[in-house]
């Protein structure tokens, strides 16, 4: 597994919390919208985590389940 790294930035809306995009070195860039409380930016920055820890991106789940596994 690669590298993570969290930016935070603002989204358009305070409805999108964050996301996970794997660029083409095998490293993880999670971005959390800024627009959230900081304690929000924690968490949603912990589930991204999770979503990556339990390789959400190569599996044949739906997104339902990959959404509530990483709580």
């Amino acid at each position: 597994m690669g590298d993570i790294y969290i930016r935070v930035i603002p989204f358009p809306t305070h409805q999108a919390k964050g996301v996970v995009k794997e660029d083409c070195d095998g490293n993880y860039n999670i971005y959390v919208n800024s627009l959230l409380s900081k304690e929000q930016q924690i968490e949603t920055a912990l589930h991204e985590i999770r979503h990556i820890r339990k390789k959400h991106f190569y599996r044949d789940i739906s997104v339902e389940f990959a959404e509530t596994e990483a709580i």
